[in-house]
C-alpha cells in the first residue's frame, strides 16, 4: 500500500471511530511536506500558520491570537516558517474533537540544525550567529518518537495509531455532558455573586479550553438582559476578553457594540484596563477579573477591598498567569478579608474529552502540570549555587521540568517561548540554588552590553540605534547620555524563583548574593534588573543592595505598575558611574512628582528618594519659616516649598515615620494633590486635620536638629 493510500485509510478510520485529537508530523523536504499537508486539508475546516504555495487562509505566527476563539478540524503549523511555542500550544485549543494538529518540519536529522526564522526574535543583538544546534528541537523530537499517539509521515513511511476516546457521554453537538454541567454551575454561581449576598467572591479556575470565557459571557448577557446589570471586566488586555464579549453578544443579538463595551436596556459589559480601574468613575454592579493570575497581587487586593461583588477567572496550571502565586497569595487574602468566597474548577474540556492525546503532548513538552503539587519535604542545611548548561537541560527531563515549574509558579509572564530560550538562547544562563542536592531556587540571567555594543555606543547614546535585547544597557545609556555604560559587561537578572515551601526564609537574597559573587569572579561591572515597581519587590531588591536608576513615565496597562530598572555596581569604576546616574535620576523623579508620577504610590517615591544622601542645607530664613508653620503662626499655603525642601534635606529622619504620614506628606508637598482630595483618601473630616498632623510630625523631626 503506497503512502497516500495508507494515510487516507488512517484518516477515514479516525473519522469513523471515536478517536482522540492527535498530532501528525510531516517531516522531509519543504515542498514535498507542504504538498502532503495540502492534500490533508482538502474540503476540511483548517487554519494554516506559515507559508504554503496554494490559495487559502494562511496567517503568520504573529497573527495567531486573532483565531483563538474559532474552531478547526485541522491546524497546520509550517515550521519551515518558524516554530513559535506560544502559537502552537494556544492554537491546539482551537481544534475540535477528532481533529488534527499538523507540524510540517525538516527531517529529524536536519531539524535541530535548521536556521529557524523565529530565531532572530528570540536572541539579542550580537548573538544571532551563534546557534549551531537546537537543544529544544532535540527535546521535541525525543518526545515525538517516544509517544505512540503521535503520527509521523516521511517520504519513506507512515506510522500512526488511532487512540480511542472511551466512556463518552456527549450531546448532539459532540460536547461532553460533564463540561456543559460544569459550565452551567459556573454560570449560575456568577449570577448569584451579582444577585445574592455581598462579599462572597467567586474564583473560577480551569485549563485552556474548559469554557471559562463562555461562562463569563453567557452569565453577563443573562444579567444584562434580566436585570440591566452594569458589569465591568478587567483583564491584561482587550484581546484577553475577546471571547467573553463574543459569547455575551451571541446571547444579546440586539445589543449595541461599541469599542470595549456591549450595551443593552440600561445594562452593559464594559472592558476597563487594569491601570484605569481604580480611578475610573463607572457604575459597577459586578466586577469580572479575567486571567486574574496575570495581574499584580497588590492591584487584586485593592479591588477585593473596594468591590463587594467580584468574580475572578484564572488559569492555575497553564501560561495565562502565575497560577501558583495566585493560589498562595490571593486566596490567602480572600480567606482573611472575605472568608465566604467560593471556588469552582472546570475540569472537562468543551471541545474534547478527558485523556486527550494532543493536550497531553504539549503539556508534557512544555512542563505544564495537570494537577496541583503536593507540599514537598522541607530540607534543612547549607545551600549551594550551580550553573546549569544547555546540554544538561536537554539531557535531563526531570531537571528541566523542575526548573521550568519553579519559573511558571513564580512569574505570571513565563510562557512556552521562554522554554525555548532557556534551552537555546546563547546569552541566557541558568543558575540554581540547591539544598541537600534538591533544587529550591532558580535565577535566569541575560548577558548585556560589553564589547558587542562598543561599536554602537555613540549611536545608542544619541538615540540613532536601538538593537534587539540589551534592555537596561541601552535604556540607561540613552536616557542619561552615558555612552560608557553600554560598553561595560553586565548581567540582567530576568527571573528569580524560590520554591513555595522555601519562601520567606531569605533564600532569594541568598541566591542574589551567590550571583553577585559569581558575577564579580567573571569580571562583570554590573548586575541589573527590570520589573514592575511595587513596594514588596522594591524592598527585596533594596535589601540586596540594588538601586533604582530609571522608571517609565507611564504605568504598564497590563499591570498598572511603572517599569523600573535597577543597578548593583561590582567595581569601583561602576560605582562612580552608578552614583552619577542615580543623582540624575533623582532630579528626574523630583521634576515628575507632580506630572508623570502624580498618581504613583507616594511610598515608592519616598523609598526611591532615600537612595541619595541630601547635600543642600536649608538657609536660616527658610528654617525659620518651617518653625513658624510648626508653632502655628504660618498657614500651610505660605510654606509648602519650604516644607518640601525640609523633607528632602532631612529625608533620613523621616525614614522611620508611619507610612500613612509619609503618604500624606508626599501627596501634598511633592505630588501637589489638593488638601480636599488628600482628606478624602485618608478619611479626615476636614483639611485642618491635615495641617495639625503635619505640624505635629514635622515638629518632632525639627526638634532633633
Amino acid at each position: 500500500m503506497n503512502l497516500y493510500r495508507q494515510i487516507e485509510t488512517w484518516l477515514v478510520a479516525r473519522h469513523q471511530q471515536q478517536a482522540h485529537r492527535q498530532l501528525l508530523i510531516i517531516s522531509g523536504q519543504e515542498n514535498w511536506a507542504i504538498a502532503q499537508a495540502l492534500m490533508l486539508v482538502k474540503q476540511r475546516e483548517y487554519l494554516w500558520v506559515g507559508q504554503h504555495q496554494a490559495e487559502g487562509t494562511q496567517v503568520t505566527h504573529q497573527q495567531y491570537q486573532g483565531y483563538l476563539g474559532q474552531e478547526f478540524e485541522i491546524v497546520v503549523l509550517n515550521c519551515f516558517s518558524g516554530f513559535k511555542a506560544n502559537a502552537a500550544i494556544a492554537l491546539s485549543g482551537t481544534i475540535k474533537a477528532k481533529g488534527l494538529m499538523v507540524l510540517i518540519c525538516p527531517s529529524f536529522v536536519s531539524w535541530p540544525k535548521f536556521q529557524d526564522p523565529e530565531w532572530l526574535n528570540r536572541v539579542s543583538y550580537g548573538y544571532q550567529e551563534t546557534l549551531q544546534h537546537s537543544h529544544f528541537i532535540d527535546k521535541l523530537i525525543a518526545r515525538v518518537t517516544s509517544d505512540e499517539n503521535v503520527a509521523v509521515l516521511t517520504a519513506e513511511k507512515f506510522t500512526g495509531t488511532i487512540p480511542q476516546a472511551k466512556n463518552l457521554d456527549l450531546n448532539a453537538d459532540l460536547i461532553p455532558i460533564k463540561a456543559l454541567q460544569e459550565q452551567q454551575e459556573a454560570i449560575n454561581t456568577i449570577i448569584k455573586v451579582a444577585t445574592g449576598h455581598r462579599n462572597r467572591p467567586l474564583v473560577l479556575s480551569a485549563d485552556r479550553g474548559r469554557g471559562k470565557s463562555s461562562a463569563l459571557g453567557i452569565a453577563a448577557a443573562q444579567l444584562i438582559k434580566d436585570a440591566a446589570k452594569k458589569i465591568v471586566i478587567v483583564a491584561p488586555s482587550p484581546h484577553t476578553v475577546q471571547q467573553v464579549f463574543k459569547h455575551a453578544e451571541k446571547h444579546l443579538p440586539h445589543a449595541v457594540n461599541t469599542k470595549n463595551k456591549l450595551s443593552f436596556g440600561g445594562g452593559y459589559l464594559h472592558y476597563v484596563a487594569p491601570d484605569a480601574i481604580l480611578t475610573a468613575h463607572i457604575d459597577i454592579d459586578l466586577l469580572l477579573i479575567d486571567e486574574a493570575a496575570a495581574l499584580p497581587t497588590h492591584l487584586l487586593f485593592k479591588l477585593i477591598d473596594r468591590y463587594s461583588r467580584i468574580v475572578f477567572s484564572t488559569t492555575l496550571h497553564g501560561y495565562e498567569g502565575s497560577g501558583r502565586g495566585f493560589e498562595l497569595r490571593v486566596k490567602q487574602y480572600l480567606n482573611r478579608v472575605k472568608p465566604e468566597w467560593r471556588g469552582i474548577h472546570l475540569n472537562q474540556a468543551m471541545r474534547w474529552v478527558n485523556g486527550d492525546c494532543l493536550e497531553s503532548f504539549w503539556f508534557d513538552l512544555f512542563c505544564i502540570k495537570t494537577h496541583s503539587s503536593q507540599p514537598e519535604k522541607v530540607r534543612q542545611g547549607p545551600t549551594t549555587l550551580s550553573y546549569i548548561t544547555k546540554a544538561q537541560l536537554a539531557d535531563d527531563a526531570q531537571l528541566s521540568f523542575r526548573i521550568f515549574q519553579l519559573l511558571i509558579d513564580a512569574h505570571y509572564q513565563t510562557s512556552p517561548d521562554d522554554l525555548i530560550r532557556l534551552f537555546d538562547s546563547p546569552e541566557q544562563h541558568c543558575y540554581v540554588l540547591k539544598r541537600d542536592n534538591v533544587i529550591i531556587g532558580v535565577a535566569l540571567i541575560i548577558e548585556e552590553g560589553g564589547e558587542i555594543l562598543a561599536p554602537l555606543q555613540h549611536d545608542i547614546t544619541c538615540g540613532k540605534r536601538r538593537v534587539k535585547g540589551h534592555l537596561v544597557a541601552q535604556n540607561i545609556t540613552f536616557n542619561f547620555a552615558q555612552s560608557e555604560f553600554c560598553t561595560l559587561k553586565q548581567w540582567r537578572i530576568t527571573r528569580i524563583a524560590i520554591a513555595a515551601d522555601y519562601q520567606r526564609q531569605g533564600l532569594g537574597n541568598t541566591l542574589l548574593t551567590y550571583l553577585t559573587q559569581e558575577a564579580k569572579t567573571q569580571g562583570l561591572s554590573f548586575l541589573t534588573s527590570s520589573f514592575g515597581l511595587n513596594q514588596g519587590v522594591l524592598h527585596f531588591w533594596h535589601q540586596a543592595g540594588f538601586t533604582v536608576v530609571n522608571m517609565s513615565k507611564k504605568p504598564e496597562v497590563s499591570s498598572s505598575e511603572h517599569s523600573a530598572q535597577l543597578l548593583l555596581p561590582l567595581s569601583p569604576q561602576a560605582h562612580i558611574l552608578q552614583q552619577s546616574v542615580v543623582t540624575e535620576f533623582t532630579q528626574e523623579v523630583l521634576y515628575h512628582c507632580d506630572k508623570s508620577f502624580k498618581d504613583i504610590d507616594p511610598l515608592l517615591l519616598h523609598h526611591i528618594l532615600l537612595q541619595v544622601k541630601p547635600t543642600q542645607a536649608m538657609s536660616d530664613n527658610n528654617l525659620q519659616i518651617v518653625a513658624q508653620f510648626i508653632d502655628g503662626s504660618r498657614p500651610l499655603h505660605l510654606c509648602k516649598r519650604q516644607l518640601r525642601d525640609y523633607y528632602l534635606s532631612n529625608i533620613i529622619h523621616f525614614k522611620h515615620l508611619d507610612d500613612n504620614f509619609i503618604s500624606l506628606l508626599l501627596s501634598l508637598l511633592l505630588q501637589n494633590h489638593s488638601e480636599i482630595d488628600i482628606a478624602k483618601i485618608h478619611n479626615f473630616s476636614n483639611v485642618k486635620e491635615i495641617q495639625q498632623i503635619l505640624r505635629l510630625v514635622t515638629g518632632s523631626i525639627f526638634s532633633l536638629n
